[in-house]
């Protein structure tokens, strides 16, 4: 499951969990190269539009968000304000 909940140095921070749950109704569901993906209903407001891809730089390798509904992101973009 992927969502934001309240945390960090800019109030809102994303998570990605693993899950054997069923969606909840209102989840949003979707299939990346055989990979069933949830979208927590509750996070959709904030995550609309939002890339998700793997990075692999000189600091290091990990998932990066680039979400388009941020209006300011931490140093380390692990948290975010809306």
């Amino acid at each position: 499951m992927i969502g934001v909940k309240g945390g960090g140095c800019n109030g809102l921070t994303y998570y990605i969990e693993p899950t054997n749950d069923r969606p909840n109704k209102l989840d949003e569901t979707m299939k990346v190269d055989g990979v069933d993906i949830i979208v927590c209903n509750k996070s959709l407001f904030y995550l609309i539009g939002t890339e998700i891809k793997w990075k692999d730089d000189l600091m290091g390798s990990g998932i990066e968000f680039i979400n388009p509904n941020a209006t300011s992101s931490c140093g380390c973009g692990e948290t975010f304000s809306v």
